[in-house]
């Protein structure tokens, strides 16, 4: 899975990632994450080692809040990580591992108004 713009395919990584990672009660949700999970902290650990000026934990907390998106769009722009194709490559893993095991978490990450099916 990805999107047109690569920032935008890495930030909804981070974000799905870690509302993936950060599910209440995993008890008996364990086997669903563990293929999210390691992919989703290696992306975080790529960025962390070579774009120290990205704040990799920054969408662990408030993942779909469009001010923290955005925040972490610039820094990808002004650090040169939105142009790494190694970490495009894995954030793109990591949203098709989310897409297959935890899909609700791609919503969850997206600004936008829930479907209504939930509401």
């Amino acid at each position: 899975m990805k999107y047109n713009d690569p920032r935008t395919t890495i930030c909804r990584a981070l974000a799905s990632g870690a509302i993936a990672a950060a599910r209440p009660n995993q008890i008996g949700l364990h086997d669903n994450l563990m293929p999210v999970i390691p992919p989703f902290r290696e992306l975080k650990a790529m960025i962390s080692r070579q774009y120290p000026q990205v704040d990799a934990d920054l969408l662990d907390i408030g993942a779909g809040a469009g001010d923290r998106q955005e925040k972490m769009k610039a820094q990808l722009t002004t650090s040169g990580a939105a142009e790494d194709q190694k970490v495009l490559q894995q954030a793109e893993l990591v949203l098709e591992l989310v897409a297959v095991h935890q899909p609700e978490a791609l919503w969850a990450s997206a600004e936008a108004e829930l479907p209504a099916e939930h509401k």
